[in-house]
């Protein structure tokens, strides 16, 4: 028989600060699968406000009427559907996903989201050796901050920046410019859209992250050779079908970086199992502990830390893993 399917409301509904600079109220569903053999797995799905493309209402009525569609609720279901397969067999979810492919062990990025000098030095202290800087709306002090960044950290840590598709073209390719000089491994989403490939050559690599959600740009950006670097967020986009957009993107020759949507444990969880699962080693990813959790009961992932994620052997997610 079909496992049992509950769907809960999980989160307490904190506001926290997320990627586009705006502040929401942090709120999800819980999925559990229940077995005849009393074996539970877990999933969830929290829609971003302003990001994801469905709301958290029509997701609900997706999971409870057993016809998931959007990419949160398949995320979910799918997440929980791992979990479950995980913790029957004794694997963790990355060798449910991967087998004997997959990774031991992925590097985390760590977001630095204040030009103040402090904010570097702070988070050069904790051990981060990659760094992404969230830059603000003006192209041009965005890249006085990228030269003075790595004036600041020197040339043996990462510098990544992620403009969320804030510039015009001119703007862009400025920025693009400035950023290459500063020996920045990538922009993301330096515009928005098509114009990220009409950026070919501007100067720092580019990547695609909330643009992939736009009609027909995930072939696109597959097929030019403008775009270097594919952020997928599994939470938006499903968890099986963001697995499948990384080997495809590695396939056409792109890096792959695998992050959150600012969601809870549960789903930070699956979304470093798909990081892990991989059978090449993506770039360091997104998924280190970030202020959307406090929103979300509190749990504990299994081989989760601040600057690294493995695959320590708990069965499926490895959610409060002993």
């Amino acid at each position: 028989m079909s496992p049992r399917v509950a769907v809960d409301e999980v989160g307490g509904g904190d506001v926290i600060a997320h990627a586009a600079g705006r502040r929401v109220a942090r709120r999800g569903l819980a999925v559990t699968l229940t077995g005849d053999d009393g074996v539970t797995g877990e999933g969830e799905a929290s829609p971003l406000p302003g990001y994801s493309p469905e709301p958290l209402s029509l997701v609900r009525e997706e999971l409870r009427s057993g016809t998931p569609r959007s990419g949160s609720a398949r995320f979910a279901l799918e997440s929980a559907e791992v979990d479950l397969a995980g913790k029957r067999a004794g694997l963790s979810a990355a060798r449910v996903l991967g087998g004997d492919a997959a990774q031991r062990a992925v590097p985390c990025a760590t977001v630095v989201v204040s030009e103040d000098p402090a904010a570097l030095d702070a988070a050069l202290r904790s051990g981060a050796r990659a760094l992404k800087l969230k830059l603000g709306p003006d192209a041009r002090a965005a890249g006085r901050w990228l030269l003075a960044a790595r004036r600041q950290v020197g040339d043996g840590v990462e510098l990544r920046a992620d403009a969320n598709g804030a510039y015009d073209l001119d703007d862009a390719r400025a920025l693009l410019a400035v950023a290459a000089d500063a020996g920045v491994s990538f922009v993301e989403e330096p515009t928005r859209g098509l114009g990220l490939l009409a950026l070919l050559g501007a100067g720092a690599p580019i990547a695609i992250d909330e643009s992939l959600a736009l009609p027909g740009l995930r072939e696109a950006a597959l097929a030019s050779p403008a775009v270097s670097v594919f952020v997928l967020k599994p939470a938006m986009f499903g968890l099986l079908n963001s697995r499948a957009m990384a080997l495809e993107a590695h396939a056409a020759g792109k890096r792959v970086v695998v992050t959150h949507l600012f969601d809870g444990p549960v789903a930070l969880a699956a979304a470093a199992a798909v990081a892990l699962s991989l059978p090449f080693a993506p770039l360091a990813c997104g998924l280190a502990p970030h202020d959307g959790l406090l929103a979300y009961p509190r749990r504990r992932i299994a081989g989760l830390g601040r600057h690294l994620v493995e695959d320590v052997g708990a069965p499926g997610l490895g959610l409060d893993a002993p």
